[in-house]
């Protein structure tokens, strides 16, 4: 597909790995760009390499609103506490006022140069919808749903959190003289398009939810073909073996206890582990601290997925939204251990849809993950369900799909 137009597309997220991902996030702006539209990706250094790889044009900021890293939570937090803890934290990450006022300023300056048809954010990126109505473009969030907010349904941790939303939102929007027009009316932690959300899952993978609001796109998400050569380590992968991928994502992998359970159990289990531990700043020295306790694997900072997913039997990992999407789209079973966020409901989703089991943290022995590894890998219904979802995945047309919902969007 070729533009008759060059229309531009300014893109935007917070610099770590997981988001530029959501599913087809950067698949979807590297589309665009290939079908011949201008395309702008506007982040902190970080996220250059992934960008420019994936063949989109990068600029720097110095500021995208994220105040990062996240401050490290006291270890001795009861269960109900840790989870407001959690909500709170995520909150500061993302709203701190001052922090988003200097990112929307990026935003306007990287805008009057590249004057875009249209802004799209992912959803921890307020900026970007506040930017977006300064420069009065259409704008788009691609990640999640857009969805009716019920206060009845909150937690009173949660409401504590929504109401401080409220309150910094309402200071945003005065400093920088906007409406809002991109927040839903209840003023979430989350903006909310009125125009656009695009999902790269299924509406039944999102069961559980309310009812999506009509601007919301289900586009599900195919298998891309990997870029660039394999890395050298897949040589001495054993043969013959099933394998299994161990890992926390990109952000919060400061869990030794996991990478090592979890490795113990898929060696006990049968099955070879490859132990990826992430690049995060919070733990710079994992590897080196654990290693001498791992069992006979492979570990690495990082792998590619599209090189990798395809050789798994399995996928041990956190329920991150981009490990757990990469598992369906490959057709993988998966073993979840939920650490915070929205990983609890990836876990769940993934039982409900057959295509995994779920461990939850206060029950993640060694014993119970091998038996747990054992029966995802060992039962052949496992395997099936997981082929049958990737392939309604891939029926939906993925990020070309969510290129096109874009495409229209001007």
């Amino acid at each position: 597909m070729i533009a008759t137009k060059a229309r531009k597309f300014l893109f935007t997220s917070a610099p770590p790995s997981g988001h530029l991902d959501w599913g087809g996030y950067l698949k979807t702006a590297a589309h665009l760009s290939r079908w011949g539209y201008d395309v702008l990706w506007v982040s902190e250094e970080p996220a250059r390499a992934a960008v420019e790889a994936a063949g989109v044009r990068f600029r720097t900021v110095d500021a995208i609103g994220w105040r990062w890293p996240a401050a490290q939570l006291p270890a001795d937090l009861k269960p109900g506490e840790r989870a407001a803890a959690r909500l709170q934290r995520a909150l500061l990450v993302m709203l701190s006022e001052d922090a988003v006022v200097r990112a929307v300023e990026n935003l306007l300056v990287a805008a009057d140069e590249f004057e875009p048809d249209a802004l799209i954010g992912e959803p921890t990126v307020g900026a970007a919808a506040l930017a977006a109505e300064k420069l009065d473009v259409p704008y788009a969030v691609c990640g999640y749903p857009a969805t009716r907010h019920d206060p009845e349904t909150l937690s009173e941790a949660e409401r504590a959190v929504y109401q401080d939303a409220a309150a910094r939102l309402k200071d945003l929007i005065a400093r920088l003289g906007v409406s809002g027009r991109n927040w839903p009316s209840e003023f979430s932690p989350w903006p909310q398009s009125p125009e656009l959300h695009v999902v790269y899952w299924t509406r039944e993978w999102y069961a559980d939810e309310s009812e999506a609001l009509p601007q919301t796109r289900f586009v599900g998400g195919a298998v891309s073909p990997p870029q660039g050569d394999a890395p050298g380590w897949f040589a001495r992968l054993p043969q013959g073996m099933p394998l299994a991928l161990v890992t926390l994502g990109s952000l919060f992998t400061d869990d030794p206890d996991f990478f090592l359970l979890a490795a113990h159990a898929c060696a006990r289990a049968g099955v070879f582990p490859i132990v990826a531990m992430g690049r995060s700043e919070r733990a710079p020295n994992l590897k080196q601290a654990i290693a001498p306790r791992l069992p006979r694997c492979i570990a690495v900072a990082w792998a590619d997925y599209d090189h990798l997913f395809p050789r798994l039997s399995v996928a041990v990992h956190h329920g991150g939204m981009g490990t757990t999407h990469a598992a369906v789209v490959h057709g993988v079973p998966q073993v979840i251990v939920p650490h915070a966020a929205d990983q609890s409901l990836q876990a769940l989703r993934a039982e409900a849809s057959g295509v995994g089991l779920m461990v939850r943290p206060k029950e993640a022995t060694l014993d119970a993950l091998q038996l747990t590894v054992e029966t995802v890998v060992r039962d052949p219904s496992f395997r099936v369900r997981a082929r049958n979802l990737a392939a309604e995945f891939a029926a939906r047309g993925g990020a070309a799909a969510a290129a096109r919902c874009i495409e229209r969007l001007v």
